[in-house]
């Protein structure tokens, strides 16, 4: 597999989140991907169903970040607040374009995270999942790769870090870990710590551990339903390229 062509030419940048807290608190990196690349920036605000089940329960209460209730909730009251947040994204994205060269667009679709992200990002996409995070996030930039190549992500990673100002720090299987540390000192991140994670339960207890900035995964190690899983354990944006070949 090779997914170089993804990482410095992306067709488009896909913003998926299911608020808008989530969706501005990864629209800086989103724009700055945009921009540096020239791709498209395509939002996607997800009615998830779960959220859309949850609310449907009649003890079901909406809770603000510091956990207090702040009333009950309803399908309607959901699908309204979906609504709403679209309108918001889409003005967020507007005013973005007034302000420097953009394609962009909006949309709102019901359904699971990963499967409506999976539908709808295509061969050579960036998908950026959105997160808020409720504490500081200390970690700079964490690369995780898998057992295929992989390699090319690292180039992307090192931008945005530099972009950043992020420390980077990349999790990787046991048995590529020397070999990962030469690829990064041949593309002068000398800086960046490596890691290595026995299986995936050791990534999941070293994510939840790190409060990164923003994760960025390889297509190697795993496709939308594991980095929406991540991005829950890492409680933080993530980056996942759509291979452009197999």
């Amino acid at each position: 597999m090779t997914d170089e062509p993804a990482h410095d030419h992306p067709r488009r940048v896909v913003l998926g989140a299911t608020c808008f807290a989530d969706a501005e608190a990864a629209l800086g990196l989103a724009l700055g991907l945009a921009a540096q690349t020239g791709a498209e920036l395509r939002g996607l605000m997800i009615e998830e169903e779960t959220i859309i089940a949850y609310a449907g329960h009649r003890r079901a209460r909406a809770l603000d970040l510091a956990g207090r209730s702040t009333g009950g909730l309803s399908v309607e009251r959901m699908v309204a607040a979906f609504r709403q947040d679209t309108r918001r994204l889409e003005q967020s994205l507007a005013e973005a374009a007034r302000k420097r060269p953009l394609r962009w667009s909006v949309t709102l679709e019901r359904g699971r995270m990963a499967a409506v992200l999976s539908g709808a990002a295509g061969i050579g996409d960036l998908i950026l999942i959105g997160y808020r995070p409720a504490r500081p996030a200390t970690g700079g930039l964490v690369l995780v790769l898998g057992e295929d190549d992989g390699r090319g992500i690292i180039g992307l990673a090192g931008r945005i870090a530099g972009a950043t100002e992020q420390d980077m720090h990349v999790l990787v299987p046991p048995a590529r870990r020397a070999e990962i540390a030469e690829t990064l000192r041949q593309a002068g991140l000398h800086r960046a710590v490596v890691e290595s994670y026995a299986d995936a339960a050791a990534l999941h207890k070293r994510l939840g551990r790190m409060s990164p900035a923003v994760v960025v995964m390889a297509p190697g190690a795993g496709g939308a339903d594991a980095a929406a899983r991540l991005v829950e354990i890492a409680r933080a944006p993530l980056i996942l390229p759509v291979p452009a070949k197999d």
